[in-house]
């Protein structure tokens, strides 16, 4: 195959060095079907292998470390030696390969890490994720539940006295929301798909919590919040 492309005038110590990236039919035709079909095909081929190989004696934390790494390998040796119209669908078999077909073993880890506080360790995995279009779709779900949870042991805490006192209660609820937005900021610079699946969060635990529950009234909440801006009304505060 190599030896194709060094006749093509492909490779880098070709006496045309960009030919690679201007030639037309019908020598690009023939570079695609002779040497970018099955080039393809085995690098998705081989880099499956290396992803089952890697994560029989890895964690699952060093292949979200080492999957970026192989992917900007092979995009570098790409744009230094085969033609530009390779590298859309190099990409597209690297992520599906290393990322696509491991989603199921890193949604695991995703709620490991969230669990365990790890927001840098998730944003990375999001990153790596994010590269491939509708993969996050499962991400985002387990973030939003991630965070509802949250805040609904934060609620399950105050319940016994929050249910009669408005203070604690909205004040417990806007204390959660900054935290978690705090979060957001600082790990996934205000990422707008997980601050939607962050306010979704907020909303349900809001209307569905401990106190709520002990009330058993759906617009406890809002009467709390009546409560609350009638307090600081009252003391001069809005």
């Amino acid at each position: 195959m190599w030896k194709i492309l060094v006749e093509l005038g492909f490779m880098e110590n070709s006496s045309v060095p960009n030919n690679r990236h201007q030639i037309t039919s019908p020598t690009l035709e023939i570079y695609k079907d002779y040497f970018e079909v099955p080039f393809l095909d085995h690098t998705k081929q081989f880099y499956r292998q290396e992803a089952a190989n890697f994560l029989v004696h890895n964690s699952i934390s060093e292949y979200l470390k080492k999957a970026p790494r192989w992917i900007d390998e092979e995009l570098h040796r790409a744009v230094s030696y085969l033609h530009s119209s390779t590298l859309a669908p190099l990409i597209k078999i690297l992520e599906q390969a290393l990322v696509h077909e491991q989603l199921e073993a890193i949604c695991t880890e995703a709620k490991i890490l969230l669990h365990d506080d790890n927001y840098s360790d998730f944003a990375c995995l999001f990153k790596l994720v994010d590269r491939v279009p509708n993969a996050t779709v499962q991400l985002k779900k387990i973030f939003e539940n991630n965070f509802r949870r949250k805040g609904i042991e934060s609620m399950e805490r105050i319940s016994a006295t929050a249910i009669n006192d408005p203070k604690d209660y909205v004040e417990t609820i806007l204390k959660i929301h900054k935290d978690l937005s705090n979060v957001a900021q600082k790990f996934f610079h205000n990422n707008e798909h997980l601050i939607a699946s962050l306010n979704k969060a907020c909303e349900n635990f809001i209307n569905n919590n401990a106190v709520t529950e002990a009330a058993n009234n759906a617009t406890k909440s809002a009467e709390l919040l009546a409560r609350y801006c009638d307090i600081l009304l009252r003391k001069g505060f809005v």
